[in-house]
């Protein structure tokens, strides 16, 4: 009989990594919902609106592929 409660699947448990996720995601959406008015964009010669957390996410991502790249030119000449 014992081995009958052993075979019975469990509930599912709730990883931190999943909770970290979910976390993260409900941040993301508060900012969206709470950054969209238009915002004035203008960068060389070029200007356009967009809302406003476009702008943050693309200056976001610019500067992590910024980063990114200048670690591994520092990687490289520590070779």
């Amino acid at each position: 009989m014992s081995d009958d409660v052993n075979n019975e699947k469990s509930s599912p448990q709730v990883s931190a990594r999943m909770v970290g996720i979910v976390l993260i995601v409900a941040a993301l959406v508060a900012f969206i919902v709470q950054n969209n008015e238009e915002v004035p964009i203008r960068w060389l010669v070029l200007e356009f609106t967009a809302p406003l957390w476009v702008a943050l996410v693309i200056a976001m991502a610019l500067a992590y592929a910024l980063g990114y790249l200048t670690s591994r030119s520092r990687a490289k000449r520590k070779r």
